[in-house]
């Protein structure tokens, strides 16, 4: 080569590592086993979410409940102090 100029040889060639083959069988069996394994994990999830959105109906209810008999109890003490103020006076 003359005037200076080397010559470069490029190599182009890239070592990509290859995937190995397949040697076993692939079995539906087992995806539509981890399928329904997941569809059951969901419905007791959604059975324990209802469960527990009950539970909070229940709990709300009952504080409801609780909060009228005290309103209640409140209007009764409040009649009966009223009572014994005229009683008094």
């Amino acid at each position: 080569m003359g005037n200076g100029v080397s010559s470069v040889a490029f190599n182009c060639e890239v070592d990509v590592p290859k995937s190995k083959e397949f040697t076993g069988t692939r079995s539906t069996d087992k995806r539509h086993s981890e399928i329904g394994m997941w569809e059951e994990f969901q419905h007791e999830l959604k059975g324990s979410i209802d469960k527990k959105h009950s539970e909070i109906g229940v709990w709300e209810e009952f504080q409801h409940e609780l909060k009228g008999s005290i309103d209640k109890k409140h209007s009764e003490i409040r009649m009966w102090e009223e009572f014994q103020h005229e009683l008094k006076g």
